[in-house]
């Protein structure tokens, strides 16, 4: 077992969006950064609505979509608190209290994701 703490991860990696700019374009670079905000926001609302419905089925589904967008964007850290919340979900009450790692480090995220846009100029 691993004795990393989680919240020493990176929130991202900004090696890979210097990299995608160069290869890619910054223009497709700057698009990915501003439209992740918002796919992020919309899968963390729908894994708190189905919280709250107790809908277990639907959160697994908004968590791995959420995955999905954390490793195309090189979000570490949120992935990471994504699976674990994910992985708890046979006690409602823990990963009740697990999601709200996932809202803080959900919100770190993007705040990363906006100064780095900044920073590289995008």
């Amino acid at each position: 077992m691993s004795t990393t703490n989680p919240q020493n991860l990176p929130l991202g990696d900004e090696t890979f969006f210097e990299e995608l700019a160069r290869n890619s374009g910054i223009v497709m670079t700057r698009d990915l950064l501003e439209s992740a905000p918002a796919s992020v926001e919309k899968e963390v609302g729908l894994i708190s609505r189905y919280l709250e419905a107790e809908d277990k089925e639907n959160v697994r589904k908004a968590c791995h979509a959420l995955k999905g967008a954390c490793y195309s964007m090189q979000a570490h850290r949120l992935a990471y608190f994504v699976r674990e919340l994910e992985m708890a979900l046979d006690d409602l009450s823990n990963a009740k209290e697990l999601f709200k790692s996932v809202e803080l480090v959900s919100n770190q995220t993007i705040n990363w994701w906006q100064n780095l846009k900044m920073k590289l100029h995008f």
